[in-house]
């Protein structure tokens, strides 16, 4: 009798655990989408039409928890796959072990001597956790046959939309609630902490559009042309000029590289899709304070360095003063507005990634850090086994993120980093064991 009731229980549990292993299956070939719909679950889920935020809306707002959210369950399912971080760091090239080590003690030490440790040991917690995301990424790409085109040419498409659903739901958001109200536009935008911050979905969203238009131009084209031209229009009118620099860079680079920009077509259609959204972000009405118009603010911001770089100047030179007060081991993450007076307790970071490394973890730790993102990056121009459409992909968004970061502090939120990453290891990921030498890891031996 017992062994016919745990027989019928082994035969109830089986379509459970059956049903598990396929929703686990799914998650570890779909992940990449959960990153590419992060802009419109902001805009629904962290929105207000007075202006005011729940306390968990506010920190969410404010430090992209969302995102974090989704690195965590990737970290989940990959380690569902049977992910092994040590067996990872074993298959790494000695000097990129070397540098991991050397920054992951920099992480430590700055933290553990911040005036703030409380935040300090937060945003190493973080910063650990981006680093298993990209561990994670590296392991679901190799554990499954999954088909890595695909998959990037449907996360291009959707972050594309996702991005240009924000933008629209903003400019409906303005337009009702009138651009001649007293609202606090530059803090209260629907799913954004800072106006400037709608610039950190737009950068690699239009990274991601012209990626796709390139390197599948037969891949719903229409639609993309049309995205393009809502998320340059979304970008300029909300007045963010860094991504646009960012991304004419990051178009240059990677036309030097990739075949897949030189077509008349791809030249056409985003030459169109450009000019009519640089054309339409004047057009639109726009509350009249200096926030709104990257193309008005350009021109109007040329009375001098200070001007133009919306203070950046000062608060550069503070930081690398204050960097030469501590030079080796930084003064912890989290710290920069505390410490930094031309931050005036408001700047989180010094809009400079270099900077901002430098300052956390001392020149020992942004070494390290930066020597790594050289390694993946030349890797990524170099590589000439890696698919040309997914080298293509990662080169453009990563050369427009990196270019970023050296005007923004897209390197300190959780979302902009993650899709750093994206850029930058995917594509590598995606290359055979045979093709990165003998350990099969995307950081082969110098």
């Amino acid at each position: 009798m017992v062994g016919d009731e745990d027989n019928t229980l082994k035969a109830g549990n089986q379509p459970k655990l059956a049903n598990l292993s396929a929703l686990v299956t799914f998650l570890g070939q779909h992940w990449l989408i959960l990153l590419a719909l992060i802009p419109l679950f902001r805009i629904l889920v962290l929105t207000s039409w007075d202006g005011s935020f729940t306390n968990w809306q506010s920190s969410s707002r404010i430090s992209w928890l969302p995102s974090l959210y989704v690195e965590l369950a990737v970290i989940c399912i990959a380690l569902l796959h049977k992910m092994s971080a040590l067996q990872m760091f074993r298959d790494l090239s000695r000097l990129v072990q070397l540098l991991a080590c050397g920054w992951l003690v920099a992480l430590v030490t700055a933290s553990s001597s911040a005036t703030f440790p409380q935040l300090a040991v937060m945003s190493a917690v973080i910063w650990i956790v981006h680093l298993l995301f990209a561990v994670s990424i590296v392991h679901l790409v190799r554990c499954y046959d999954i088909n890595c085109i695909s998959m990037v040419r449907n996360f291009c498409l959707v972050l594309a939309a996702s991005s240009a659903l924000t933008g629209a739901a903003i400019f409906a958001f303005v337009t009702i609630t009138g651009v001649d109200s007293a609202y606090d536009w530059k803090s209260s935008l629907p799913g954004y902490a800072h106006i400037r911050h709608t610039g950190y979905i737009f950068a690699p969203a239009i990274a991601s559009g012209l990626a796709g238009m390139a390197v599948w131009p037969k891949f719903q084209s229409k639609p993309h042309a049309i995205l393009l031209m809502v998320n340059i229009t979304a970008m300029l009118w909300l007045g963010s000029r860094g991504p646009a620099a960012a991304l004419i860079l990051a178009v240059g680079i990677t036309a030097l590289f990739s075949s897949h920009f030189h077509t008349r077509l791809f030249w056409k259609h985003a030459g169109i899709a450009t000019a009519a959204g640089s054309i339409l972000s004047i057009l639109l009405p726009a509350p009249t304070i200096g926030w709104f118009g990257a193309i008005q603010r350009f021109w109007n911001g040329n009375t001098g360095p200070s001007d133009l770089s919306s203070g950046r100047t000062e608060i550069w030179l503070e930081t690398i003063r204050l960097i030469s007060d501590r030079p080796w081991l930084g003064f912890g993450g989290m710290q920069f507005q505390h410490v930094n007076s031309a931050a005036a307790g408001f700047f989180k970071h010094p809009h400079n990634s270099i900077l901002q490394f430098a300052f956390d973890w001392g020149l020992l730790g942004c070494t390290a850090m930066l020597l790594m993102l050289a390694i993946a990056y030349f890797r990524l121009v170099l590589g000439k086994s890696i698919d040309s459409r997914l080298r293509s992909f990662g080169l453009l968004g990563a050369t427009t993120m990196l270019a970023f970061s050296m005007l923004d502090g897209i390197l300190f939120y959780n979302f902009t980093i993650a899709v750093t990453i994206i850029f930058l290891l995917l594509p590598l990921a995606s290359l055979s064991p045979d093709e990165t030498g003998a350990s099969g890891h995307p950081f082969p031996s110098l």
